[in-house]
């Protein structure tokens, strides 16, 4: 059976967010196997999301906008 690793952060994408967003991600990183996922959920519109990707890019591209999504 093979093994299977997730963590998910989830934030609103706000700038006062950014720095503890940034040390969660490196120490999940650093922490978790190689095979491992990690996902990062956005509760914030584009810009937010646009932040979060540009903060979480060293580490994973599994960004994910979730919530106030315009119809």
């Amino acid at each position: 059976m093979s093994e299977r690793v997730g963590v998910a952060i989830s934030t609103t994408g706000h700038e006062h967010r950014m720095a503890f967003l940034e040390t969660a991600v490196a120490e999940w990183d650093r922490c978790l196997p190689q095979y491992a996922s990690l996902f990062v959920t956005v509760d914030g519109d584009e810009e937010d999301t646009a932040r979060v990707a540009r903060v979480v890019a060293p580490w994973t591209g599994s960004v994910f906008r979730v919530g106030q999504i315009d119809p």
